[in-house]
């Protein structure tokens, strides 16, 4: 039979082999986590590039153009028309609406290069127009560079009322309708929800069809009380 003192030692090693493991399956837990939520940040930017590596110019959507030693003479932001063309001062009209980035930045390039032989720098950021309506702040168009995202889109939109229903966000893409859960992109950080924009995107939230009830009723209501007081005033 084992002597006490062999039973301490055998004790004491069983406890610490114990411990090591707890230790390692509370690290592995740890690292998973870690992978996790790497994987997720690798993916929504996959999205995001993924996106904008096909967006396009639309009517609308404007360049902010900077020509190195011509200021004056070229830098400005210029606006795609209704026509689809992209008018430059000295350059002439480019067809713009339908081309992706860099193909409508290779092009003005080459015409700017054209007209001043001294090949000046180009540089030529894309100002697209986006959409957001709905059950937000500030509805209306704006202009983004490229690379935003849907919850920054709503931001800018100066965040939304009371009774959005985050959790059903919608956007409009050419003919494609895109349902997002921007609930869980803002309060849970689910970045797979919190997709990239592109130019042309109409973005709406809804929101409670109750609370629309009840808004439309106060509305109904307190006109109803104000015309019924200026009439009794009138009748007296």
């Amino acid at each position: 039979m084992a002597s006490e003192k062999e039973k301490g030692r055998i004790y004491l090693v069983s406890q610490s082999v114990a411990a090591e493991q707890d230790i390692s399956f509370k690290y592995g837990k740890m690292f998973m986590k870690l992978a996790i939520s790497i994987l997720a940040v690798l993916g929504a930017c996959a999205v995001v590039a993924a996106a904008w590596a096909g967006a396009v110019y639309h009517v609308g959507d404007s360049i902010d153009l900077k020509v190195t030693g011509y200021e004056e003479e070229l830098d400005g932001i210029y606006r795609i028309g209704p026509d689809s063309m992209l008018v430059i001062p000295f350059i002439g009209p480019i067809r713009a609406a339908g081309l992706d980035v860099p193909t409508l930045r290779s092009q003005l390039t080459e015409k700017i290069w054209q007209y001043y032989v001294n090949r000046p720098y180009v540089v030529i950021k894309p100002l697209h127009t986006v959409t957001v309506l709905g059950e937000v702040n500030a509805p209306g168009k704006y202009s983004i560079e490229g690379g935003e995202r849907l919850s920054g889109l709503i931001a800018m939109a100066g965040g939304t009322r009371s009774n959005a229903r985050l959790n059903n966000a919608r956007v409009t893409r050419g003919d494609t309708l895109f349902k997002q859960n921007l609930k869980n992109a803002l309060e849970n950080g689910d970045t797979m929800e919190d997709i990239g924009v592109m130019s042309g995107d109409v973005i709406y939230v809804p929101g409670s069809s109750w609370f629309s009830s009840f808004r439309n009723w106060a509305i109904v209501l307190s006109t109803v009380s104000t015309s019924f007081l200026l009439y009794d005033r009138a009748t007296r």
